[in-house]
Order: structure tokens, then sequence, then C-alpha cells
């Protein structure tokens, strides 16, 4: 290692030593929002301030390599999500939920602080958190080179509570399931860098969270079949009918895993 990267990483560790350091007062500052949006009548502006801090804070975590704070403040701004564009106020349950959020932060700190770099037990904790949030919506990565086909994904499946991250390229969308937590994946054969076939089998073979999340390929063309532990749980053909059968088979992967109501 040469000195000047030696000098690079030290200047990082530093930075995100002081990071974690001032870590604990954002999170007070999270919290007493929280608490105050509980209240009969907070602060006008309270709830947009919990928004953007939680927002900012998701942020400058993932600039630092903490990306279970940023996982954990990414489910949190689902709770705060599900209120009307209107709202002023939290109801009881997401006030809970929130704070719940803010205590798995805070152990992320104290473990982070200590040296930490996985965080296993706090992501199981996050995860058996996701089935019960308040108006949660699931997360899904739609990748498609063609605009019309993107839209016409998108248009399909509407009616379902899910919100998509759209990319174009599969070794972005790679990434992408490396780093953040999804609920599904929709893939098209023909995409820039990996195709969809590999850009599967690669989530298969991670040992990322998303390595087993319902995975449908689309495709204008026969495939040759792959091994099943790398194969994805739905292949369809894109054609007239691609919408219709996109959207039921969404359905059924997603109600055979207990995340959607029939």
């Amino acid at each position: 290692m040469s000195e000047r990267t030696a000098a690079m990483q030290q200047k990082l560790a530093k930075l995100k030593a002081n990071y974690l350091a001032e870590l604990p007062e954002r999170l007070d500052e999270l919290e007493q929002l929280a608490l105050q949006l509980g209240q009969a009548e907070p602060a006008p502006q309270a709830l947009g301030e919990l928004c953007r801090k939680t927002h900012s804070l998701k942020g400058s975590a993932g600039s630092y390599g903490l990306a279970i704070i940023t996982d954990i403040c990414h489910q949190m701004e689902d709770i705060l999500s599900a209120c009307p564009t209107d709202a002023t106020r939290l109801a009881a349950e997401q006030v809970d939920g929130c704070l719940v959020h803010i205590d798995l932060m805070r152990k992320a700190q104290v473990e982070a602080a200590a040296g930490a770099d996985t965080f296993a037990e706090l992501e199981r904790a996050l995860e058996a958190l996701r089935g019960r949030l308040p108006g949660k919506r699931l997360t899904g990565l739609l990748v498609e080179t063609s605009k019309v086909n993107t839209l016409l994904y998108l248009n399909a499946l509407r009616a379902l509570p899910i919100e998509f991250t759209v990319v174009d390229n599969g070794y972005v969308a790679l990434g992408q399931v490396l780093q953040q937590k999804f609920d599904l994946l929709i893939s098209g054969q023909l995409l820039p860098v990996l195709n969809g076939t590999a850009l599967i089998a690669a989530v298969r073979l991670s040992g990322s969270d998303n390595r087993c999340i319902p995975a449908i390929l689309v495709s204008a063309a026969p495939l040759q079949p792959l091994p099943a532990a790398l194969a994805p749980d739905q292949v369809l053909t894109r054609d007239a009918g691609i919408g219709d059968a996109l959207l039921h088979s969404v359905r059924d992967l997603l109600r055979a895993r207990g995340q959607e109501n029939p």
C-alpha cells in the first residue's frame, strides 16, 4: 500500500469516526421530533423537518459505508411516507415505529464505533419490522432499457403496493441489489454490460439479503434453462399480453411469500 493510499484511508477513517461521534446528537433530534409529532398540537413544520432529517441521515450514512443506517432510515421513511400529504402529526403506531427504528440506529452507532463492519443481528431485527409497518409499500427493482416497455410494466403493476426503482443497465442494477433491500426484481433480458440472465444469476450467487427475492425475467426470445439455484422464479415472453402476464406473475409470487393479501 502506497503512503498516499494509507494517508487517504486514515483520513476517511477519521471522518467516519467524527461522524459516528456526532450521530447520537442527530438521533436525539429525530427522537424529539417523533415524540413531538405524537402530541395533540405539534409544531406545524415538525413532520417536514423529521422527513428532511431522516432523508439527510440516510444519504450521509451511505457516504461513510454505513449501509445498515441507510437501510434503517429508508424503512423509517416508509412510515413517514404513509402519512397523508396534509398531515401535521403522527398516529401512535407511527410514532412507535419511528422510535423503534431510531433505537436500531443507536445500536448500529454503538457497534460501528466499536469497530464492527457487519450487523447481522440488526439486519434481522430490521427485516422483522418490515411486515409490520403501517401503510408499508414493497420495494421493487425494474431493469429495462426500453422506455416504452418500462412504462408498460409500471402501468400494469400500478395497482400493487410496490414502489419501483428503475435502471437501464445490468451492472448498475447489480450494484443496487448489493446495497439496498428489495422485495422484487423484474428484468429484461437485453441489457448493457450484464444481461438479465447473468444479473439474476449474480444476485442468486451473492451474499446479499436479496439473493432469494422473487425474480422475473422478461425476454422476447426463448432462453437456455439455468440451474434451479441460479434461475429466475419465472420467465415471461414479451408479447402483446405481457402486461397482464406480469401482473398475474407478481401477484402470485408475492402471495406465495405472504407479502400481498390475495
